[in-house]
């Protein structure tokens, strides 16, 4: 078949044209597809009325629609192998039509398909008719795609066609299980249709809830993609009634089964584990009190959770790395560590014996240098005379009262984290502490403020006690190793990083900030990275940090950045403008330096004189007057006893070197440090050799600046540069990572006139 020709383009180039093909397959199955121009200026009914016209579509144009056809990437179906079996199978890319509206036209671009097709009311028609009858075989499986269109879901709801599917459902509950292919569809649909949030869920029956947790707590085969399939649809039905509804987490929680619940995130299919993993946020986020959640981690955690999820993360990071999967294993991370907002609220209790058995456990293991500070003598700190002592040495900063540090947060949190540092890590515990005991008390490393900081520090770049963003998915996979300590284990491995970067600093106690900004900048670094990236324990996570971001490497790239930065920022119009100025002005400064040389006098040979006479030349005090004359002795004479003198005003004219009226031909470096100045021309010039070349270059810009005139010198334009740099250093660093224009604002044309003038109207004045 020909293809229809495409039409005559318009004479001059619109954007509101988009040039289009228009399938009308759907309609007219042996017609071929239509080249046409959209112009987006019209409306969608025009443009289906005119096309309806021009192609001789039967019927009311009304009951017409344009569909654009969008890519839609699909998972590997359920029970098919993922990347943690040998062979994993290539995702499918099909496509699926889109109803056109006012809203999503904006979208289109030249090139695109279209389909022209029944409208949504008449499709949604077609559609319930034969789900009512026998013929609801052949269309149930594509209504899960149409039910991702948003315009169809709309006006499938408004038809009632939810309770359509409700009836389906029940009727495939009730069905032999060959025919569970019908129950996986039947909920797949309904899945899409209640995902829009256009069906009311607590309009939903409390019957087709408990089918769908009923479903959840089966058991079945993994190989079974039909029933694993059915099971996913229903864990998100689920997740979405439980989100959406005051009280769905008591209807819940009180039918579901946990092990069989946790039991789905042993699945091989990343999608099957993320729609577990998502009804378990939502049944976190949905519990009414504290109490109530950390019963429902209790559950989770006997049903060994961690150690499912973690396996998922490790051996297939790939699928782990979906946006969707990453943001359910983000939220499951930041529920599970908002659990340690409780105890950072919770203060030291002196009538608490459990409390004192943490802070006793701090100081027994303790071990202290004898006083004679042989190396090797150790001793356990147990006598109550040594205590005082013992808390000043762990970094307390209240020696006498040890409790008041942790009457504030992080509170009880960073106290059983000390603890376990000490009794599960004594090595590095020891590092940490004893390490420093035979250090002067200024260079010691503060073990319990800097524990205080650090814990406080993780809980803020955790963002712990913080409500977890809607749209986050940066989780660490290494959170998913530590099988519920991974605070504790972050903070030992960070005093580890903290010791070492105290010791290679050479810090004291004036450092400390400096050390804990480096610990920062260490930890934004790692959890910056991407999530394939990150290290995926915690060992790993100090391996990384010993590797690539020590203190040296910090410091060295933080320079190079500020160099990088500054030198892009030089490039920049604006910035060259500005260092423009900087050297007029630090000209001017400069010049000032070298005038107050000249007030100082100093004393010059004479090119022809006698060795004895030498020639003493000086500024006054206000610049106005410059003095000179032969001078015997060694001393400074006053301005007083200089009989030549002129106004500075009256400078005519300086020569330096070969320049000198004195010079003759001969040895030319004998007249390198020669300069000369004339105040009349008709008298003589006043010539004079400096005595290195340090006054040489002072004098002779300092007469250049008495005259207005440029510094020439190298000594002079160095002294300039160096001070407008310094000057353009601190001025660039409030614009430091700052993203400046390259080029300098175009200012915009001038008004057509000058005569600028406002209307004063009765309802403004009002």
């Amino acid at each position: 078949m020909a293809a229809t020709p495409l039409p005559i383009a318009p004479a001059k180039r619109d954007d509101n044209i988009v040039r289009l093909v228009v399938s009308l397959q759907a309609i007219k199955k042996d017609e071929t597809d239509k080249l046409c121009y959209f112009d987006q200026t019209k409306t969608l009914p025009e443009i289906v009325s005119e096309k309806c016209k021009e192609w001789h579509i039967d019927g009311d144009p009304a009951g017409y629609a344009l569909k654009l056809k969008v890519p839609m990437k699909a998972r590997p179906s359920m029970g098919s192998p993922t990347k943690m079996q040998e062979q994993p199978p290539t995702p499918k890319t099909t496509e699926r039509g889109v109803y056109l509206t006012e809203k999503n036209r904006v979208e289109l671009k030249a090139g695109q398909f279209l389909e022209l097709n029944l409208s949504p009311s008449q499709y949604v028609s077609k559609v319930l008719e034969q789900l009512r009858t026998h013929q609801r075989n052949l269309i149930i499986e594509s209504l899960t795609t149409d039910m991702m269109d948003i315009t169809f879901a709309s006006q499938f709801a408004r038809q009632d066609g939810s309770t359509v599917l409700f009836r389906l459902f029940e009727e495939a509950r009730t069905a032999t299980p060959q025919d569970m292919k019908g129950l996986r569809w039947c909920l797949s649909a309904l899945n899409e249709l209640l995902s829009h949030n256009i069906v009311a869920f607590d309009s939903l029956s409390i019957d087709f809830i408990n089918s769908a947790v009923a479903i959840i707590g089966q058991g079945f085969s993994r190989s079974d993609s039909e029933a694993a399939a059915t099971v996913a649809c229903a864990l998100r039905i689920v997740a979405l009634y439980v989100k959406n509804t005051a009280g769905g987490y008591e209807l819940i929680t009180k039918s579901i089964s946990f092990p069989a619940l946790s039991s789905h995130t042993e699945s091989r299919n990343s999608e099957f584990v993320e729609r577990a993993l998502q009804l378990i946020n939502s049944l976190i986020a949905a519990a009414p009190g504290e109490r109530e959640r950390l019963e429902l981690f209790d559950s989770l955690e006997k049903c060994n959770i961690d150690s499912n999820l973690s396996a998922i993360v490790y051996v297939d990071a790939e699928s782990a790395a979906v946006p969707s999967f990453s943001h359910e294993l983000y939220l499951f991370q930041s529920y599970s560590l908002n659990r340690l907002n409780a105890r950072r609220t919770c203060f030291f209790d002196p009538a608490n014996m459990d409390h004192q058995q943490n802070l006793k456990c701090l100081r027994t293991a303790l071990p202290e240098i004898d006083e004679v500070g042989i190396a090797g003598k150790v001793r356990q700190v147990v006598s109550s005379s040594d205590a005082v002592e013992s808390w000043r040495k762990l970094g307390f900063t209240n020696p006498d009262q040890p409790e008041k540090d942790l009457q504030a947060p992080p509170g009880l949190l960073a106290l059983d984290i000390m603890a376990y540092f000490a009794n599960q890590d004594p090595q590095g515990f020891s590092s940490s502490v004893l390490g420093q005991l035979n250090r002067p008390e200024k260079y010691a490393f503060p073990f319990v403020r800097m524990s205080l900081a650090v814990t406080e520090l993780l809980l803020e770049l955790l963002r712990v006690g913080q409500r977890p963003s809607d749209d986050g998915g940066n989780y660490l996979p290494m959170f998913f190793s530590a099988s519920g300590k991974f605070f504790k284990q972050m903070f030992c491995a960070c005093m580890h990083i903290t010791t070492k970067t105290w010791q290679s600093m050479d810090a004291v106690q004036e450092d400390f900030d400096k050390v804990l900004l480096v610990l920062r900048k260490q930890l934004n670094t790692i959890f910056a990275l991407p999530v394939h990236d990150q290290p995926t324990t915690v060992e790993a996570f100090k391996a990384t940090v010993s590797a690539n971001y020590t203190y040296a490497i910090i410091e060295q790239r933080d320079l190079e950045r500020m160099r990088s930065s500054e030198e892009n920022l030089r490039k920049t119009d604006s910035v060259k403008q500005v260092y423009k100025q900087l050297l007029a002005v630090n000209e001017r400064l400069v010049g000032q330096h070298r005038l107050a040389i000249m007030r100082d006098g100093e004393f010059f040979a004479r090119p022809k004189a006698s060795k004895k006479s030498r020639l003493f030349l000086c500024l006054a005090p206000n610049n106005k007057t410059l003095y000179w004359d032969e001078i015997d002795g060694p001393a400074k004479p006053p301005l007083a006893r200089l009989q030549n003198s002129c106004a500075v005003g009256d400078l005519r004219e300086l020569s330096c070197q070969t320049a000198v009226p004195s010079f003759k031909q001969g040895r030319e470096d004998a007249y390198k440090l020669a300069f000369a100045f004339r105040v009349d021309v008709q008298q003589d010039s006043v010539e004079m050799v400096a005595a290195d070349q340090y006054q040489y270059d002072m004098w002779v810009d300092g007469f250049r600046a008495l005259m207005e005139k440029e510094l020439c010198e190298a000594r002079a334009k160095a002294d300039i540069e160096r001070l407008a740099n310094l000057d353009l250093k601190l001025r660039l660093l409030e614009l430091y990572d700052a993203d400046l224009p390259t080029a300098l604002p175009v200012p915009p044309p001038p008004p057509a006139d000058l005569n600028f003038y406002y209307e004063v109207s009765s309802e403004s004045i009002s």
